[in-house]
């Protein structure tokens, strides 16, 4: 009976959280605790869905065709207890998304994108996709000229969007 009454507690405080308004708060050092503390936006709506594509930039073939960065694991019943490659799937999608947020809410425009940690995230992304050739139809990518990624915005009705085209990037790792 106490754990009822308890429940029902807990069920009344977390609706009465989530009625309250929203702020956003930013700032550099709060990007990188942002982990610790949990989003449960994604229980309010349906909306749109930000989606990563790459491409090789190479000098004999030129701009090769757009393709997906981030495929879905396939799922099981033992994803169920231990899915890393889930959780990093999601880790990925939640990066894109931060973009997104970031790119939305700029006011700059996009030159200062490129040098926030959201935007180094997705690059980095979009980079090791290439490169592990998730994103490669052979599987062999020479990496002669460098790569692009878009972020594209996909809406209830099925209407894709570009929200951002990166400049020409290195597929080299900086140290």
């Amino acid at each position: 009976m106490v754990s009822i009454v308890l429940l029902l507690l807990a069920c009344l405080g977390l609706s009465l959280v989530v009625a309250l308004p929203r702020t956003v708060v930013g700032g550099r050092r709060l990007f990188l605790v942002r982990v610790l503390f949990p989003s449960w936006r994604f229980f309010e709506s349906i909306g749109v869905v930000a989606r990563l594509y790459v491409r090789e930039v190479d000098g004999e073939r030129g701009y090769q065709n757009w393709t997906p960065a981030l495929k879905a694991p396939p799922l099981s019943w033992s994803n169920l207890f231990f899915n890393p490659h889930g959780n990093l799937y999601f880790a990925q999608q939640s990066a894109v998304e931060h973009l997104v947020s970031e790119i939305e809410e700029s006011e700059e425009g996009g030159s200062l994108i490129e040098h926030s940690p959201a935007f180094a995230l997705v690059h980095s992304i979009a980079r090791d996709s290439i490169r592990s050739g998730v994103a490669s139809a052979n599987g062999s990518l020479s990496f002669s000229n460098g790569f692009q990624f878009k972020v594209s915005l996909l809406d209830e009705d099925g209407v894709e969007e570009d929200l951002m085209i990166s400049p020409l990037l290195s597929a080299r790792v900086s140290s």
